[in-house]
């Protein structure tokens, strides 16, 4: 079957199932890309066509090196962490508008995101805790043995420092590793994401405010973290607070 696209508002075709493939699999050929063949309508962005429509060139049936994944919309092939997962189904970041109006139309109603429970998010955490501990060894140790010897203000003085710098590395580890990758180590680990609940990714900034959301719902004797247990999405108080969802990655 042979096929049409536009590209740099040039219409380029035609092209047989096999070349389109490859240029679907390259990112010639993206989610947003007009593409037309015989039989359609109208010509149609590439990422709103059918099942059907796209049947001929579809690799449901494709082994993929591990760690990696293809995008369910424009089939392009992705590192797990490089995209948001959707019941079965994977979702590059050029995709994602595509699908969220998708989402939006009904057209995904019997898909749910795979939510990270409570214990999975509870090995995840106690993973981040280790590694900020043995951070923060390394701080409380030398500071001990420095303000030993030292007079009480000035030992209270050091060691007031200290926790406060602990606090600043804590919101560091999580702004960054959660801003960046939408995960700490400990999810990473434990194949956890950190999603908006329209599907998008966390910026800097929602990362931020989630950490300090995250020191309240630990403030509050865990009920915060406790409320994931019993919520139909797996919600901490820090993701209601924030509009985050923790999500299953692979």
């Amino acid at each position: 079957m042979d096929w049409y696209y536009y590209q740099d508002k040039t219409q380029t075709g035609p092209i047989g199932d096999e070349e389109f493939r490859e240029l679907v699999n390259t990112g010639v050929i993206r989610s947003d890309t007009l593409v037309w063949r015989a039989g359609m309508e109208n010509w149609q962005e590439y990422g709103v066509l059918t099942a059907p429509q796209t049947e001929a060139f579809r690799e449901e049936d494709e082994i993929l090196p591990e760690g990696q994944v293809r995008c369910t919309e424009c089939r392009r092939v992705f590192a797990e962490d490089e995209v948001i997962r959707h019941g079965d189904s994977h979702i590059c970041e050029d995709c994602k508008p595509v699908f969220l109006q998708k989402l939006k139309d009904g057209a995904w109603q019997s898909s749910t995101f795979q939510y990270g429970g409570f214990w999975i998010r509870f090995v995840a955490k106690f993973i981040d805790g280790i590694i900020l501990n043995v951070v923060n060894l390394l701080m409380y140790i030398p500071a001990g043995v420095f303000s030993a010897s030292r007079e009480p203000d000035t030992e209270f003085l050091l060691m007031a420092l200290v926790n406060l710098f602990a606090i600043v590395i804590r919101v560091t580890y999580s702004t960054y590793f959660v801003g960046k990758f939408g995960a700490t180590p400990g999810k990473m680990a434990c194949g956890l994401k950190v999603i908006v609940e329209d599907g998008s990714k966390v910026s800097y900034l929602r990362a931020f405010g989630r950490t300090f959301a995250d020191m309240l719902s630990q403030i509050i004797l865990y009920i915060g973290y406790i409320m994931a247990g019993f919520d139909s999405e797996k919600r901490a108080l820090h993701d209601r607070i924030c509009s985050t969802r923790v999500i299953k990655s692979r």
